[in-house]
């Protein structure tokens, strides 16, 4: 399922610490009171993410990024990618 998440300022007067929206029918995906550890596990693992807007800026759509350096996205990723596999569980 994809999802759009504005982080921030997502329009003049409307703010949100985090919102998720379903990209085909612009319906919630969460509660507000949904703890934040459940909805990180789901995008972890169930949502694919379209795109993100913060502070009413659109940083990432169609899974490309917008106003991000996509260089020192993938370098990010990387280091990320690269302490994950090193994880002992």
């Amino acid at each position: 399922m994809d999802v759009i998440i504005p982080i921030g300022k997502i329009a003049p007067g409307k703010e949100a610490d985090i919102t998720i929206l379903n990209s085909r029918t612009g319906v919630f995906q969460f509660e507000t009171k949904t703890p934040f550890t459940e909805i990180s596990f789901k995008i972890g693992s169930e949502l694919e993410v379209f795109g993100t807007i913060t502070s009413g800026k659109i940083a990432m759509w169609d899974r490309k990024p917008k106003i991000a350096n996509v260089k020192e996205i993938r370098k990010i990723q990387k280091k990320i990618n690269k302490f994950v596999n090193e994880i002992e569980l």
